[in-house]
């Protein structure tokens, strides 16, 4: 069989015969003589117009053998693309996919390394392919290859440095472009869709590889598409908007490329914001998204084009953030999710995550709180490594997105959370403050504008923490000029006294979080804060009061330079603005750069006695503690200061009482005797004062007022009114004791507690005997606690120790007296000679409820009649709450242990029947039944039931 009969037997409609026929001319051209002859009848089988012989010759042709290889794949490749030049709809698809396995079986006969370096198709070929698409009278063939084109795009590779790289890509996308507005026929929405993906990745791979050009080129293709189809372009408005993000670590855009991304974007909300297309999350959503990237470039761009293209963008942006979204909008958009790659793809993710984020606000704040742990968590976050090392530490740039979006969102809790996950942020990296400043401030400014709009009354929460914000935004030194230049509209004339306030307390707090970088500014804000002529209001002395005593507190030496504007302090008429002032020549009293009694001359001329205003009051008495220092040197003076501290022991206010005690205990027993600043009646005193309910809050000034008090007994012996300063001390061992201020596991609780007991039973007067028995009773839960001090706590555990009689017990211990003065009624203490001579000293209700609850507490008691003695105290007491209160405490207690030689059975069952009754008053029924199950447990079991 001849060629020619070979070839005329494809007019076989039957695809069996049609396969046949294309194996026998491939296998007759194969001997032909001559290379045009064999190339027409090959040619005229790839171009025939059925589907069937043109695969069979497709597979025929990529069979033939590869030797020799330029020959053969160069035949190969002329005779695919002669074919795809005229084919018709039905086969040009099955063309295009023969080219495609053409190129892949040269990639694989390469070595690996060189295979992975090259992209799918070579620049000949693409060019190749991108001219016949562009010559061919076949609108399919043009599809075809367009869409191949298209496909080929990911695989371009672009790194930092390959110039080669970056011109191969430039390539392709101009032929992609070019086959592009060479079709006849509209392409489909896919080949678009996938192409505007394409593009958009690339942007971001040129970007990254520093490659202007390339990027410029791509910028305009997108633009050219958004001409046509904003649709699909406008589905990645995000992705474009993190492009233009400046980001710590990465490549900012030149002046050019931004200009072309800003007037890109631009024209994409344009449309967007016309509803002629929509983007592919929220509008609302979108718009929260591109606001820190076009805020950015405002205000940091590097051209005037580009702030003015991203002025018109905001503008843009804000019509956008109001318009409604459908629930049709997001439809349709899954299958362009599937081009992306590489860094769009992870903008994608970010917002998809934002979309959920948005419409459950409560996982929008523990999705917050959880990075907000991470970044505190993190070495930078925790203040570890150096700077660099902080600034390497990047946050990734989606998550940068959806946190600061997630400010935008209209839950106030979102709000905040949001803007303390960006101060973590900032923490972790002090180089992202710059990046978020511009956002910080729209954000203040919006707040700032609600407020003098008259919209709310005053400054919102989230505005304070914004300018917290603020100052650790100026953590870097990169950004500390911007934040300065920020704060300076608070500080100027004109603005709201609050605010300026505001701004104040913010740049003394920038000074610390910069590391005293910004201190020049702040002297010059505290001493020119009002203008010339002007009375400034109470919140903007405060705030200059308060900064005065911040750097007295941090600086000494530099708050030295400001003593005049802290006697203006002093001199104020507010008390919170005196006490500031007070504080700061405290601070530098302590600090040692000013002499104490110097700078009290000065206080004492403004404030020459102790001012009524509590806090100013504590202040001064806080003061008078510098002068323990020179006691000795100023004897006169420092008298003078005890005194003044005794008398502001009385006052009523806890926080002054506190501080005046504090500040004794600057003065030693030592120092004070030496001075003759101890005065008899300073027991007294003391005793009034502690009973009105002083308690330190700190553990170290209450231990050491405790030991003050201590060697009060032992020191006033000499002094003609002891007995009043051994009352007084003990009072005040006792209330400190009650109020928890010292350990009860401690040593000088013990002491302390030793001490009560010692001159409770052993004292020479009998006077302090009787004071020291009450406190010491009310105090037998401490002594418990501390050890097992007294006679009580330390009785034997077995169960012989419970059958000891009352004049079995150690005469030294606390039990024994207490016991005592319960069963005659009245106070009996040991060594009490004068006791006849002296009237009887009868128990009160309240004394004698006190001693009930005293040994209700004692783990074991001598065999007495309990229940005869609560009956009796009851008797004499009658209709006394308190008692009853703490007889029903005691037979709980005590009665609960079963122990018959204790007589309280009888008396827990009077006890409940008085409760059951129903005319039985509620100071009854209250303690009978706070003790129920402990009562119940006290009687016989055949009672109990």
């Amino acid at each position: 069989m001849s060629l020619q009969q070979a070839l005329e037997r494809l007019r076989a409609p039957h695809p069996a015969v049609q396969a046949a026929a294309v194996a026998a001319v491939f296998e007759l051209a194969a001997r032909a003589q001559s290379a045009a002859q064999r190339d027409a009848a090959l040619s005229e089988c790839l171009s025939h117009s059925s589907q069937a012989v043109v695969e069979a010759a497709v597979q025929a042709l990529l069979a033939l053998p590869t030797q020799p290889a330029a020959a053969h794949a160069s035949s190969q490749q002329d005779l695919l693309l002669t074919a795809l030049s005229v084919a018709g709809p039905a086969t040009a698809a099955t063309l295009a996919g023969g080219i495609l396995q053409l190129y892949e079986r040269q990639l694989s006969s390469q070595p690996p390394a060189l295979a992975a370096a090259q992209p799918l198709l070579p620049g000949f070929a693409h060019s190749a392919l991108a001219r016949v698409a562009c010559c061919s009278p076949s609108t399919a063939a043009q599809l075809e290859l367009l869409q191949l084109l298209v496909a080929h795009l990911p695989a371009l590779r672009l790194t930092a440095r390959d110039p080669g790289g970056a011109q191969q890509a430039a390539a392709a996308v101009a032929n992609v472009m070019d086959v592009l507005e060479s079709c006849a026929d509209e392409p489909g929405v896919d080949i678009v869709a996938s192409l505007a993906a394409h593009l958009v990745c690339l942007c971001h791979e040129a970007a990254s590889a520093e490659a202007p050009a390339l990027l410029q080129q791509l910028l305009a293709a997108l633009s050219l598409l958004a001409g046509y189809w904003p649709g699909e372009v406008a589905a990645h408005a995000g992705s474009l908007g993190s492009l233009l993000l400046q980001h710590p670590g990465t490549q900012l855009l030149g002046a050019a490329e931004a200009k072309a991304a800003l007037a890109l974007l631009a024209t994409l909300l344009q449309h967007l914001a016309a509803e002629e297309c929509r983007p592919a999350i929220d509008s609302q959503q979108l718009a929260a998204l591109l606001l820190l990237p076009l805020l950015q470039q405002a205000a940091l761009g590097g051209s005037r084009e580009c702030k003015q293209w991203a002025g018109h963008a905001l503008l843009l942006l804000r019509s956008l953030s109001t318009a409604a979204s459908s629930p049709s909008m997001h439809a349709g958009k899954a299958a362009q999710h599937s081009y992306l790659h590489g860094t769009s793809a992870g903008v994608r993710a970010a917002e998809q995550l934002l979309a959920r984020l948005w419409q459950h606000p409560l996982e929008a704040q523990h999705w917050l709180a959880s990075l907000q742990l991470s970044l505190a968590t993190s070495p930078g976050g925790s203040g570890e490594g150096s700077r660099p090392g902080k600034d390497q530490q990047q946050m990734d740039r989606g998550t940068l997105l959806v946190a600061c979006a997630l400010l935008q969102q209209p839950a106030e809790a979102v709000q905040r959370a949001a803007l303390r996950s960006l101060v973590a942020a900032m923490a972790a990296t002090p180089l992202l403050g710059l990046s978020l400043l511009p956002l910080l401030v729209h954000e203040m400014q919006r707040q700032v504008e609600r407020f003098l709009s008259g919209k709310v009354q005053r400054p919102q929460r989230q505005l304070l923490e914004l300018l917290h914000a603020l100052a650790e935004a100026g953590h870097h030194p990169a950004a500390l000029p911007f934040v300065l230049r920020t704060l300076q509209p608070l500080l100027s004339a004109g603005t709201p006294e609050v605010l300026q306030a505001a701004g104040l307390r913010l740049l003394c707090r920038l000074w610390h979080t910069s590391g005293g970088r910004a201190y020049q500014q702040l002297r010059g804000a505290v001493i020119g804060y009002a203008a010339p002529g002007q009375s400034p209001g109470l919140a903007l002395r405060v705030a200059r009061a308060e900064c005065l005593r911040d750097i007295c507190s941090s600086d000494p030496d530099k708050a030295v330079e400001l003593v005049g504007l802290v006697q203006e302090c002093l001199a104020d008429e507010s008390p919170a603005v005196a006490a500031l002032g007070l504080d700061c020549v405290a601070m530098l009293c302590e600090a040692d750069v000013l002499e104490f009694y110097a700078a009290w001359r000065v206080v004492h001329r403004e404030l020459p006695r102790l001012p009524e205003h509590p806090a100013a009051a504590a202040a001064w008495v806080r003061l008078l503690g510098g002068g323990g220092l020179d006691a000795a040197v100023q004897p006169d003076a420092a008298a003078a200061i005890v005194d003044a501290l005794w008398l502001a022991a009385t006052h009523e206010a806890a926080q002054v009482r506190c501080q005046a005690y504090a500040s004794l205990a600057a003065f030693s027993f030592e120092k004070m005797e030496g001075i003759e600043a101890l005065r008899p009646l300073a027991g007294g005193l003391l005793a009034a004062v502690l009973q009105q309910g002083f308690a330190p809050t700190e553990q170290q000034s209450a231990a050491a007022v405790v030991q003050q008090l201590l060697s009060v007994p032992a020191g006033a012996a000499r002094l003609p009114q002891a007995a009043a300063a051994k009352r007084g001390a003990t009072a005040g061992v006792a209330a400190l004791l009650q109020s928890e201020a010292v350990d009860p596991g401690s040593q000088q609780f013990k002491a302390a507690v030793a001490a009560l007991e010692g001159l409770a039973i052993s004292d020479s007067d009998p006077r302090v005997c009787r004071a020291c028995a009450l406190p010491l009773a009310t105090l037998c839960h401490a002594v418990r606690r501390a050890g097992g001090l007294g006679g009580g706590a330390a009785a034997p555990s077995d169960a012989q120790g419970a059958q000891k009689s009352l004049a079995q017990l150690p005469s030294d211990g606390a039990l024994r007296p207490l016991l005592e003065s319960l069963l005659e009624s009245r106070w009996v203490l040991p060594n009490d000679d004068e006791a006849e001579m002296q009237p009887q000293h009868e128990l009160s209700a309240a004394e004698a409820a006190a001693l009930l609850r005293c040994i209700a507490a004692a783990e074991r008691l001598p065999a007495l009649n309990y229940g005869t003695l609560c009956r009796r105290l009851l008797r004499s007491h009658s209709g006394n709450a308190e008692l009853f209160a703490a007889a029903a405490a005691f037979a709980a207690a005590q009665g609960s242990r079963q122990q018959q030689q204790y007589h309280l059975a009888d008396f827990a069952a009077e006890l409940l029947s008085q409760g059951s009754q129903e005319a039985a008053p509620s100071w009854q029924l209250q303690p009978v039944l706070a003790h129920l199950p402990r009562l119940l447990a006290a009687l016989p079991e055949a009672q109990a039931q």
